[in-house]
Protein backbone atom coordinates (compact mmCIF):
# COMPACT_ATOMS: atom_id res chain seq x y z
CA UNK A 1 0.00 0.00 0.00
CA UNK A 2 1.21 3.43 -0.69
CA UNK A 3 0.03 6.00 1.86
CA UNK A 4 -1.86 9.18 0.44
CA UNK A 5 -2.85 12.45 1.73
CA UNK A 6 -6.63 11.09 2.52
CA UNK A 7 -4.48 8.27 4.82
CA UNK A 8 -3.39 10.95 6.89
CA UNK A 9 -6.62 12.99 6.94
CA UNK A 10 -8.32 10.14 7.97
CA UNK A 11 -6.37 10.06 11.33
CA UNK A 12 -5.92 14.04 11.66
CA UNK A 13 -7.15 16.96 10.86
CA UNK A 14 -5.99 18.99 7.89
CA UNK A 15 -4.68 20.87 10.34
CA UNK A 16 -2.53 18.84 12.11
CA UNK A 17 -0.84 17.63 8.66
CA UNK A 18 2.27 19.34 7.35
CA UNK A 19 2.97 19.78 3.68
CA UNK A 20 5.54 21.33 2.20
CA UNK A 21 5.88 23.93 -1.09
CA UNK A 22 7.94 22.14 -3.56
CA UNK A 23 9.73 24.84 -3.73
CA UNK A 24 11.03 23.98 0.20
CA UNK A 25 12.53 20.53 -1.34
CA UNK A 26 13.33 22.05 -4.52
CA UNK A 27 17.31 21.89 -5.14
CA UNK A 28 17.78 19.52 -1.81
CA UNK A 29 18.77 16.18 -3.88
CA UNK A 30 16.29 14.35 -1.82
CA UNK A 31 14.66 10.75 -3.28
CA UNK A 32 11.78 11.19 -5.22
CA UNK A 33 9.75 8.89 -2.20
CA UNK A 34 11.22 11.80 -0.10
CA UNK A 35 9.76 14.34 -2.26
CA UNK A 36 5.94 12.59 -2.62
CA UNK A 37 5.44 12.41 0.83
CA UNK A 38 6.76 15.66 2.02
CA UNK A 39 4.95 17.64 -1.32
CA UNK A 40 2.01 15.16 -1.84
CA UNK A 41 1.04 13.25 1.18
CA UNK A 42 2.38 15.33 4.15
CA UNK A 43 3.46 14.39 8.00
CA UNK A 44 1.62 14.92 10.78
CA UNK A 45 2.40 17.82 13.50
CA UNK A 46 2.76 15.90 16.01
CA UNK A 47 2.47 11.98 17.07
CA UNK A 48 1.74 11.56 20.30
CA UNK A 49 3.01 8.59 21.85
CA UNK A 50 5.55 8.05 19.08
CA UNK A 51 6.65 11.69 19.69
CA UNK A 52 7.64 12.49 16.23
CA UNK A 53 6.76 16.68 14.63
CA UNK A 54 8.29 17.60 11.29
CA UNK A 55 10.80 19.95 11.00
CA UNK A 56 11.96 22.00 8.05
CA UNK A 57 14.15 20.26 5.72
CA UNK A 58 17.78 20.88 6.51
CA UNK A 59 20.42 19.43 4.92
CA UNK A 60 24.04 18.61 6.40
CA UNK A 61 26.79 16.30 6.26
CA UNK A 62 27.80 14.16 9.29
CA UNK A 63 31.09 14.91 11.20
CA UNK A 64 32.19 11.55 9.83
CA UNK A 65 32.03 13.49 6.28
CA UNK A 66 29.65 10.55 4.91
CA UNK A 67 27.20 11.92 2.30
CA UNK A 68 24.40 14.17 2.79
CA UNK A 69 21.62 13.86 4.95
CA UNK A 70 18.22 15.93 5.35
CA UNK A 71 16.68 16.69 8.61
CA UNK A 72 13.08 15.76 8.19
CA UNK A 73 11.72 16.00 12.04
CA UNK A 74 12.54 15.18 15.48
CA UNK A 75 11.05 13.62 18.48
CA UNK A 76 12.04 12.95 22.22
CA UNK A 77 15.14 10.73 21.42
CA UNK A 78 16.82 12.41 18.36
CA UNK A 79 16.33 13.92 14.68
CA UNK A 80 14.57 12.26 11.94
CA UNK A 81 17.33 12.12 8.96
CA UNK A 82 17.67 10.60 5.39
CA UNK A 83 20.66 9.35 4.30
CA UNK A 84 20.50 10.97 0.84
CA UNK A 85 22.64 8.04 -0.63
CA UNK A 86 20.51 4.89 0.42
CA UNK A 87 16.81 6.73 1.10
CA UNK A 88 16.80 5.30 4.64
CA UNK A 89 15.57 7.13 7.38
CA UNK A 90 17.05 7.08 10.88
CA UNK A 91 17.18 8.35 14.08
CA UNK A 92 19.76 10.40 15.14
CA UNK A 93 20.71 11.54 18.82
CA UNK A 94 23.00 14.31 17.49
CA UNK A 95 21.98 15.02 13.95
CA UNK A 96 25.79 15.87 12.64
CA UNK A 97 27.35 12.26 14.17
CA UNK A 98 26.49 8.60 12.76
CA UNK A 99 23.30 7.31 12.67
CA UNK A 100 21.95 5.71 15.64
CA UNK A 101 18.95 3.99 15.44
CA UNK A 102 17.56 2.56 11.97
CA UNK A 103 13.86 3.67 11.39
CA UNK A 104 12.30 2.79 7.68
CA UNK A 105 14.00 2.01 4.72
CA UNK A 106 12.00 4.82 2.85
CA UNK A 107 10.41 7.81 4.24
CA UNK A 108 7.14 6.68 3.01
CA UNK A 109 7.30 3.16 4.95
CA UNK A 110 7.76 5.69 7.78
CA UNK A 111 4.56 7.36 7.88
CA UNK A 112 2.28 4.35 6.31
CA UNK A 113 3.71 2.81 9.55
CA UNK A 114 2.65 6.02 11.86
CA UNK A 115 -0.39 5.37 10.18
CA UNK A 116 -0.53 1.72 10.95
CA UNK A 117 0.57 2.62 14.82
CA UNK A 118 -2.15 5.56 15.58
CA UNK A 119 -5.04 3.79 13.96
CA UNK A 120 -3.78 0.62 16.10
CA UNK A 121 -4.00 2.17 19.35
CA UNK A 122 -7.54 4.31 17.98
CA UNK A 123 -8.91 0.67 17.15
CA UNK A 124 -7.68 -1.71 19.68
CA UNK A 125 -8.31 0.83 22.80
CA UNK A 126 -7.35 -0.99 25.57
CA UNK A 127 -5.87 -4.14 24.19
CA UNK A 128 -2.21 -3.87 24.18
CA UNK A 129 -1.76 -6.91 22.99
CA UNK A 130 -3.84 -6.32 19.48
CA UNK A 131 -2.37 -3.46 19.37
CA UNK A 132 0.79 -4.90 18.75
CA UNK A 133 0.17 -7.90 17.09
CA UNK A 134 -1.46 -5.10 14.57
CA UNK A 135 1.51 -3.49 14.48
CA UNK A 136 3.98 -5.88 14.73
CA UNK A 137 2.42 -7.13 11.23
CA UNK A 138 1.97 -4.25 10.07
CA UNK A 139 6.09 -3.41 10.16
CA UNK A 140 6.59 -6.77 9.17
CA UNK A 141 4.99 -6.33 5.63
CA UNK A 142 5.54 -3.05 5.11
CA UNK A 143 9.57 -2.61 5.88
CA UNK A 144 10.77 -5.85 7.33
CA UNK A 145 14.55 -4.49 7.75
CA UNK A 146 12.97 -2.23 10.19
CA UNK A 147 12.85 -5.66 12.88
CA UNK A 148 16.33 -6.56 11.46
CA UNK A 149 17.96 -5.00 14.97
CA UNK A 150 16.62 -4.87 18.78
CA UNK A 151 18.00 -1.07 18.44
CA UNK A 152 15.92 -0.06 15.28
CA UNK A 153 13.21 2.54 16.09
CA UNK A 154 10.05 -0.12 15.44
CA UNK A 155 11.94 -2.57 17.22
CA UNK A 156 11.99 -0.06 20.56
CA UNK A 157 8.97 1.21 19.65
CA UNK A 158 7.49 -2.48 20.09
CA UNK A 159 9.06 -3.13 22.91
CA UNK A 160 7.96 -1.04 24.79
CA UNK A 161 4.36 -1.70 23.81
CA UNK A 162 4.43 -5.15 24.98
CA UNK A 163 6.05 -3.97 28.19
CA UNK A 164 3.25 -1.49 28.61
CA UNK A 165 4.96 1.50 28.58
CA UNK A 166 1.93 2.86 26.01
Amino acid sequence: MTVTHADLLALWSETHVRLLDREAVDGLGLPDDAVRVLVDVGLPVHVGHYGFEPVPPRLFTPASGTGTWCQIGRDEGGDFSLDLATEALWSCVDTPELPTRFVNTTVSAFVELLCSAVRGRRDHAGDVSANYDALHTAVSKVDPRALDDDENYWSVILEQMEIGLF
